[in-house]
């Protein structure tokens, strides 16, 4: 840190129009002479040539110098940036990551506790009135079968089984106002692309450009053309 220290002391801040003000001149003396060129004839068309080379070099050079004076300072922010995250910021976002994902499967735990308890009661009382219904039916089969009248149910039935409870809520409260939601991110992966519907494939673009640059210039379904551009040499 205290090497950090020394560095940025170091590092001269010049005012920024001071550094600009020159570049931006040899710039607009070029962005000046575009303006007004026309292509006429095989002269002119060398002259833009040449105009454009002296672009490029002019954008070299004030690329080069803005490099130089953008890059102790970038070097020094980087080192802060560097130790800020490594000693303190990763840790708290993997300790963070660590309890949400003891909350979330906590949550999915106790989703899948109050499911299960109720649907065995469910069942249970499913079959607590199944139950019942085939011991009064056995009880009117005899009655019926002795040529009495059918008997009153010995107790009331059974209640029929309970609709399924609401989801427990995916939101957990804490003492000192903190809420924590359990969000869906569902997410796939391919097991066998074969049984994939045609309507998720994508184009294999990578094999396009290959075939094109191999000189196929007709594919099924596409469209190819020239959008070639000017290359300085």
């Amino acid at each position: 840190m205290k090497q950090e220290q020394t560095t940025m002391n170091s590092i001269q801040v010049t005012p920024i129009d001071q550094l600009i003000i020159p570049l931006e001149g040899r710039a607009k003396e070029l962005i000046t002479v575009a303006g007004d060129f026309k292509i006429t004839d095989e002269a002119s068309a060398g002259r833009a040539s040449d105009l454009i080379k002296q672009i490029q070099t002019a954008w070299g050079g004030i690329e080069e110098q803005r490099d130089g004076m953008v890059r102790p300072h970038n070097e020094v922010v980087a080192g802060y940036n560097g130790r800020f995250k490594s000693m303190i910021l990763v840790p708290l976002k993997e300790t963070e990551k660590l309890l949400k994902g003891l909350l979330k499967q906590w949550n999915l735990t106790e989703r899948d506790r109050v499911a299960k308890e109720a649907a065995a009661q469910r069942k249970k009382e499913a079959e607590e009135r199944q139950a019942w219904e085939t011991a009064e039916l056995e009880r009117r089969r005899e009655a019926e079968a002795l040529g009495k009248p059918p008997p009153e149910p010995i107790k009331p039935p059974p209640p029929a089984p309970a609709p399924p409870p609401a989801e427990p809520s995916k939101t957990t409260r804490g003492e000192y106002g903190s809420t924590a939601t359990i969000t869906e991110n569902w997410k796939y992966e391919v097991t066998r692309v074969e049984d994939v519907p045609r309507q998720f494939l994508m184009v294999d673009d990578k094999a396009i450009r290959a075939a094109i640059k191999d000189g196929r210039r007709v594919i099924s379904g596409t469209r190819i053309w020239d959008d070639g551009n000017v290359r300085m040499g």
